[in-house]
């Protein structure tokens, strides 16, 4: 916590990881947080690599998240209190397949009518690549990042999904711009956002 100043503010009590990195904090329309990043315990109890935080930072226990490695770069929450999540995240360290755009209840389980499925990848990355999405206001998805396919169909660094996580093909199909020297390096497309 900071004091509006910049400075360490001492009148609350700050919170500890095991020594891994929380790189995104979403604030929700309650004042608690979604926090996600590369850790496996926080204040000392086992945890998730997505949780929810009190205003106050102690962990709330009333959400169990069903992803328990990897990291989530973007979080949407709807209406009804269910949560999108984009980026690099698996059930355990030993599933075989990498989630990059999921829904979560409002307890932090997955979401079973949701399409989970979807595997951006990259001739240059593999797998392993950051992933964020915008939510347009009728419901759809776009996902971004620096792939060339999702689950093996090319997509040049964004592609749309419906609001159930089901790709689309009425716009950002095919190869997109392909690959680019960046000073003499090869860089693959790729999208941060969209507004």
């Amino acid at each position: 916590w900071f004091s509006n100043t910049g400075y360490l503010d001492t009148t609350r009590t700050h919170r500890s990881t095991n020594g891994g990195v929380i790189y995104e904090i979403h604030e929700l329309p309650d004042g608690k947080f979604l926090l996600s990043g590369y850790f496996s315990a926080y204040e000392g109890v086992p945890v998730p690599c997505i949780i929810r935080v009190h205003p106050d930072g102690a962990l709330d226990p009333t959400f169990q998240s069903a992803i328990g490695v990897g990291q989530a770069q973007t979080f949407t929450v709807l209406a009804d209190g269910r949560i999108l999540a984009s980026g690099l995240m698996k059930i355990d360290a030993n599933s075989p397949d990498s989630l990059n755009l999921v829904r979560l209840m409002p307890d932090g389980a997955l979401d079973p009518t949701f399409n989970t499925s979807a595997r951006a990848t990259s001739a240059q990355t593999g797998a392993f690549q950051d992933i964020w999405h915008t939510r347009l206001p009728d419901g759809r998805i776009v996902m971004h990042g620096n792939f060339d396919h999702i689950s093996g169909i090319p997509r040049g660094g964004i592609a749309m999904f419906d609001a159930d996580g089901n790709l689309l093909n009425d716009a950002f199909t095919g190869d997109g711009c392909g690959i680019f020297l960046d000073g003499g390096q090869a860089e693959l497309q790729g999208t941060v956002g969209m507004s």
